[in-house]
């Protein structure tokens, strides 16, 4: 069986392969025309996965924090760890920056320069009658010229915005997927006690898989846009549960009245959200509980007098 410090390496050695696989797709940029449908695809997917890398890089730094508390480790190893981190997430600024110099250049390259409107301005008036009427075709000639840029660039646009949809689609695919992502997670690292998906924009309902790992003791689900209710029994399926962080999603349906079956608990966070229903006053007697936040929504019973 495979320990924590194991297998904290296993997932920081992937980590660093996704970093070498997202410098080799920034190299390549070269080989792709200036824009169109294939540079904003390859755009899209480098920048798709340099926000898992982020991720992945939060969640290992979570995992190295708790890691002592798990297991010996020397003070020495830690900050060898700390220093790999820190290099990799470095090197991820780093493509990320190269990444969006390359966007830049790209929009200039669509849109072109700009005219000098002062400049035709003076040479018209310089011009007799006759003059005048060959300048006023000469800039008919122009704005057509422009009007087939103009062209261009709409096709261009609407390269972008398929692109963006296919970006969109493997958002959702993502959440269809999960389900059979977190069970391989859980193999790889034997005891799986955190689960983080921060500011993914993820759509839909919470996969079920996750109420499923009875080890899991950190649920980190905020900022994105989930929908649907929790389960009404989610003490039952996560015993150990310590944090529930759900702010800053579409969430609705009652608070499950269990909650209070969850002695570990001692964080919640459910700000921006549409839960309605009461809350009891048997939740003030776990023991761990130190921090519960609502905000404005429809929640009745101890809720009530909080300071929100």
């Amino acid at each position: 069986m495979a320990t924590p410090s194991g297998s904290w390496m296993q997932e920081f050695n992937e980590a660093s392969k996704l970093g070498d696989e997202i410098n080799g797709m920034i190299n390549g940029k070269n080989s792709l025309p200036p824009s169109g449908p294939e540079t904003q695809r390859h755009l899209s997917a480098t920048r798709r996965k340099i926000a898992i890398l982020r991720t992945k890089l939060d969640i290992l730094q979570s995992l190295l924090t708790a890691l002592p508390s798990k297991q010996p480790i020397s003070g020495k190893e830690m900050n060898r760890r700390q220093e790999m981190l820190k290099n990799l997430s470095t090197k991820v600024n780093q493509m990320a920056g190269a990444l969006n110099m390359f966007s830049a250049a790209n929009r200039e390259n669509l849109l072109g320069p700009d005219s000098k409107t002062d400049d035709v301005i003076n040479r018209a008036s310089s011009f007799d009658n006759q003059g005048l009427v060959g300048f006023q075709r000469q800039i008919m000639r122009e704005q057509d010229e422009g009007l087939e840029k103009l062209e261009e660039t709409v096709v261009s646009t609407k390269h972008i915005a398929l692109a963006v949809n296919e970006e969109l689609t493997l958002h959702t695919r993502l959440l269809d997927d999960l389900d059979e992502h977190v069970d391989v997670t859980n193999s790889r690292l034997q005891v799986c006690f955190l689960v983080s998906i921060h500011g993914l924009q993820l759509i839909g309902h919470i996969p079920s898989a996750i109420f499923n790992i009875s080890s899991l003791q950190l649920l980190y689900l905020d900022a994105n846009k989930l929908s649907g209710g929790l389960p009404t029994d989610i003490c039952n399926h996560l015993p150990l549960l310590e944090e529930l962080v759900l702010q800053g999603n579409q969430l609705s349906g009652q608070i499950p009245p269990c909650l209070c079956k969850c002695r570990q608990l001692r964080s919640l966070s459910m700000l921006g959200n549409n839960f309605d229903g009461n809350l009891t006053r048997d939740i003030g007697n776990l023991s761990m509980f130190t921090e519960m936040l609502f905000g404005r929504q429809h929640v009745r019973g101890i809720a009530a007098t909080l300071k929100w």
